[in-house]
């Protein structure tokens, strides 16, 4: 695909008319010469929604070799300053110029940033409680799953059956949980509270063998049952009510989600999640 004329001509006006010299926000050390304190204020207003408190809530690539935003501040200052000026290319990002910030407020952030930790914040288990092979990198699998003849009510079929979820629950509770009646019923144990270690996932159980996932997530797997999972029930009610405060929901919405998801959760990421249940909704945003 090319740029129709009118994208040119708006290249040639950036080129022309907006770049800076991002050099001249940083010191001879490449780090910035901005004032951190009035960075964390600003990131505080804006950033946090999305990036989280330490700027490792969103990674920008795979879980094994992970970029937060304390790998770009210290690592190349000048994509930092570019991505907080104009925004990053395929995500709902508030750009600088939009929040009428000055250089030398962009400077500020990336002096602030420069602190943050380069560790992730959880494990990337969570995600691959559903389809693990899009987190692994792994081919998506055709065949069913070993244990899913082992029960004949779920009629789903290939890789739906290697889906986590499938067999033990949005909830983790399995047939004593959300699917212990329904077209997802399986008849399986759930894991919440489950005491996990690799052995489960790397063929030692030939029937349970979640090997192509590879070392890292098997045990970033393990580290999601143990120490990050947890009982979606104490929100979530058997008849699918919430036990929340919807105002105080709706202020967390538009601050983090507001940028992304318009009218009011309408977008098809989020309608089919509510519409699949409060279970599956709970998990994602978690």
């Amino acid at each position: 695909m090319y740029m129709e004329e009118q994208d040119l001509h708006d290249l040639a006006a950036f080129i022309s008319t907006s770049l800076i010299d991002s050099g001249a926000l940083l010191d001879a050390d490449n780090n910035s010469a901005g004032d951190a304190m009035n960075g964390e204020e600003l990131y505080g207003n804006v950033c946090t929604n999305c990036h989280g408190p330490e700027g490792n809530a969103i990674n920008f690539h795979p879980p094994d070799d992970p970029e937060f935003l304390g790998h770009l501040a210290a690592g190349n200052p000048w994509e930092f300053v570019h991505k907080v000026r104009y925004g990053q290319p395929g995500w709902p990002m508030p750009s600088a110029i939009a929040n009428e910030w000055s250089d030398q407020d962009v400077a500020d952030i990336l002096a602030y940033a420069e602190s943050f930790p380069t560790e992730a914040v959880e494990s990337s288990g969570g995600q691959l409680y559903d389809k693990w092979w899009v987190v692994a990198g792994a081919d998506e699998p055709t065949e069913d799953q070993a244990l899913w003849a082992t029960q004949d009510n779920n009629t789903r079929s290939g890789k739906d059956t290697w889906r986590c979820k499938e067999c033990h629950g949005w909830d983790y509770q399995g047939v004593d949980g959300a699917y212990s009646s329904g077209s997802h019923m399986t008849g399986f144990a759930g894991v919440l509270g489950t005491t996990a270690d690799v052995s489960m996932f790397d063929g030692s159980n030939a029937d349970h063998d979640f090997s192509a996932m590879g070392d890292f997530y098997m045990e970033a797997m393990v580290t999601f049952m143990n120490e990050e999972m947890s009982d979606i029930g104490d929100y979530v009610n058997d008849d699918k009510t919430v036990n929340g405060d919807p105002s105080f929901g709706a202020d967390l919405f538009e601050g983090t989600f507001g940028t992304g998801l318009t009218g009011g959760g309408s977008d098809s990421g989020a309608r089919d999640a509510t519409c699949g249940g409060r279970w599956p909704l709970a998990r994602i945003i978690r």
